[in-house]
């Protein structure tokens, strides 16, 4: 039985250029890289509105996705929130307790569907 790959094989020709470019700039530590991506990160979020929600709200919206029977007002700002995400005026940040809900879900389609909502796919 042959282990199935970690990352797309169309990949590995990109990924293998990354590589050979770090390597190339071998005078940055991982630690500062990573700083430096967090930080212009962090520079493209504090450009946009930050949208919030509560768990009840990503619930909803989950249910949307879903096709299940919830309140309209959802379908409505699901649609509002991937118009503002896809136009870059906006974000919706995944804080550490949105996180922490979505691995609590228990069952494995809400929980899967939840985490395609939180992802705006």
């Amino acid at each position: 039985m042959t282990t199935p790959p970690i990352f797309p094989p169309e990949l590995l020709p990109a990924l293998l250029a990354s590589f050979e470019r770090h390597r190339a700039g071998g005078h940055v530590t991982a630690q500062e890289y990573k700083s430096a991506k967090r930080y212009q990160l962090g520079q493209i979020v504090m450009e946009k509105e930050r949208i919030y929600l509560d768990t009840n709200f990503w619930i909803g919206l989950r249910d949307v996705k879903l096709g299940k029977d919830c309140d309209p007002r959802y379908s409505t700002l699901l649609g509002l929130l991937l118009s503002l995400v896809e136009s870059e005026r906006a974000v919706v940040p995944l804080t550490n307790h949105l996180a922490d809900e979505i691995f609590r879900q228990k069952d494995k389609q809400t929980r899967a569907t939840t985490r395609v909502v939180v992802a705006g796919d």
